[in-house]
């Protein structure tokens, strides 16, 4: 499982905040909803438990409101993705074993805990296989998903389309990440390789050589 954080948040503190709501629970992420952090709960149905801290702060004794669940997904969620700046319209990207992204919008219409305090705004198919995956461009406008049909797919997240299918594992992949500038695409996967893309789908080089003997599971650009 994989969980994506915001950098401003990071600066701040908040990652010393944690608080469990459920045995479930494996992470926590956190977004730009009222500095808010979000549980990743890895049950069949889809379950975000959202929870509001008023100030970031270094003390791992402040104290957090429950603000409810999202749900959507048919399968177990795999990752999470935020955007990094506070204008998108889009506040979180989730990807599942039902072989779907789902971008998730704040509701207009919450008036109690009970209800949802964000919804559905797009469904993303194409993948045959798991999601194992999601990053996002900084404007958070584009989305790149890694899945068990040994493909990545790019996103426009405002029209729910893909336009980009990158062809070169041979197994699974598990990992994707945008460079800093977005003009780059590092993948890895069970075929033990490192893939290096550039926006078009093209893959111009690939780290094998003197490399890992088992999966890649996890890449970052720094």
């Amino acid at each position: 499982m994989t969980v994506f954080l915001n950098p401003e948040h990071c600066q701040k503190g908040l990652l010393t905040h944690r608080r469990t709501w459920a045995r479930t629970t494996t992470s926590i992420i956190y977004s730009d909803i009222s500095h808010s952090a979000i549980n990743f709960l890895s049950d069949l149905y889809f379950t975000l438990e959202v929870c509001a801290s008023p100030v970031p702060c270094m003390s791992t004794n402040s104290s957090f409101t429950y603000e409810g669940q999202l749900k959507g997904h048919r399968g177990w969620v795999t990752s999470l993705a935020c955007p990094g700046q506070t204008t998108s319209a889009v506040k979180v990207v989730s990807t599942s074993r039902d072989g779907t992204l789902v971008s998730w919008v704040p509701s207009n219409s919450r008036t109690s805990v009970e209800s949802d305090i964000a919804v559905p705004s797009r469904r993303l198919e194409g993948h045959t296989d798991f999601v194992q995956e999601v990053a996002l461009t900084a404007n958070g406008e584009y989305a790149l998903s890694a899945s068990w049909d040994k493909s990545l797919r790019l996103w426009n997240l405002k029209t729910g389309t893909s336009f980009g299918k990158f062809i070169g594992h041979t197994k699974d992949v598990l990992t994707c990440a945008f460079s800093p500038d977005n003009r780059h695409i590092l993948s890895g996967g069970r075929d033990n390789k490192l893939k290096i893309w550039n926006v078009k789908g093209e893959c111009v080089y690939t780290l094998d050589r003197d490399a890992h003997t088992d999966w890649v599971s996890c890449v970052r650009f720094s």
